[in-house]
């Protein structure tokens, strides 16, 4: 009985944690937070036999997942993140004047050829 209860305790945290990373790299904060509530659940199964662990300790544990992560989101997109968004932004600036560039010589051969 204990292995089965082990066996999904695992099951539950690993499987919400990639849940969670999905969740993290589209920015779903919400979601983040409930799967970190998933992912303490199955923690929580393996610690409860290792030793007991308490009421006020169970809490303490969800709060520190919930905060963790969304903490890490909000960390992430004022340093990575800013840098992800300026580099793509830089990125869709050029392939937006290389299309203008073409488009404007497109053009300006169409006007030569008619003169």
């Amino acid at each position: 009985m204990i292995e089965l209860l082990l066996f999904g305790s695992t099951f539950i945290a690993v499987f919400s944690l990639g849940l969670q990373s999905l969740n993290v790299n589209q920015g779903h904060y919400w979601a983040a937070a409930g799967t970190s509530l998933l992912i303490s659940s199955g923690h929580i199964l393996l610690y409860r036999y290792m030793p007991e662990a308490k009421a006020v300790e169970v809490l303490a544990y969800y709060a520190g997942g919930v905060l963790g992560i969304t903490s890490s989101m909000w960390v992430h997109a004022r340093t990575l993140g800013r840098k992800r968004l300026t580099d793509q932004a830089a990125i869709e600036k050029r392939v937006a004047d290389a299309v203008l560039a073409r488009l404007l010589t497109t053009q300006y051969d169409r006007r030569s050829d008619i003169h």
